[in-house]
């Protein structure tokens, strides 16, 4: 199982983890004379350049790269290897797949790959961040275009992991959400990456990847004090 998540990508940052699911696709699918099928899903104004950039980083001829329109079904996940959920709108993404959840969740526990980046590495999260600036009416990050309503709000996510996700932590602004979320309560412990730092999960063990930038820590303790760590690329 390889389950990655970016807070953000381009071209160049994208290639060591497209190289790296391609490896990891190939061991599994050894001996099978296919290419392997990758799903994207993407939600957003930005979703075609976002896929431009996971074209370039897999590379032709590589694998089957097959875009998920619209609410995803049963039968267009279970032929996937690995899926792609891209940067968007969480809600929007975490709606398409709500009818397959329990199916996703199985592939990625049989060996699926999943790689979520920016929104779809915040719904990878047991309990996800899907939209909001403010916490009690009080601003702790700036508004995003994707962002409908003012609070903050949680919803049940994938089920991936069991930390919460906040992609492009200091690029968008975002550490505040999670050093406030919990400050007020709403979760004991967030997990903030930047855009082109990536998390990977592989066979139960965890490392970063990526290139300039940090993934941040944020913690309440039994007091209700939060603390902030930060930690690089390995």
């Amino acid at each position: 199982m390889t389950v990655v998540l970016s807070g953000g990508i381009d071209t160049e940052s994208a290639k060591p983890i497209a190289s790296r699911l391609l490896r990891d696709l190939g061991q599994v699918l050894a001996g099978d004379d296919r290419l392997p099928r990758i799903g994207i899903l993407a939600r957003g104004v930005e979703s075609a350049l976002v896929i431009a950039e996971l074209r370039a980083a897999f590379g032709d001829g590589n694998c089957e790269l097959i875009e998920l329109d619209g609410v995803v079904a049963t039968e267009q996940l279970l032929p996937l290897d690995a899926l792609v959920v891209t940067d968007g709108d969480a809600a929007a993404s975490l709606a398409a797949l709500e009818p397959v959840l329990a199916d996703l969740r199985g592939m990625v526990h049989r060996g699926t790959s999943f790689w979520g980046i920016g929104a779809g590495a915040a719904i990878a999260a047991e309990l996800a961040i899907i939209d909001g600036f403010e916490i009690g009416g009080v601003a702790v990050a700036p508004r995003l275009s994707t962002d409908v309503a003012s609070e903050v709000q949680l919803a049940t996510g994938l089920g991936l992991i069991d930390i919460t996700v906040l992609p492009g932590a200091a690029q968008l602004g975002r550490l505040g959400i999670g050093i406030a979320a919990c400050e007020a309560g709403l979760l004991d412990r967030v997990i903030a990456l930047d855009a082109g730092m990536s998390l990977v999960i592989e066979s139960g063990a965890i490392r970063l990847v990526g290139g300039t930038g940090s993934m941040w820590e944020i913690a309440a303790d039994a007091n209700g004090i939060v603390t902030v760590g930060t930690r690089g690329a390995e």
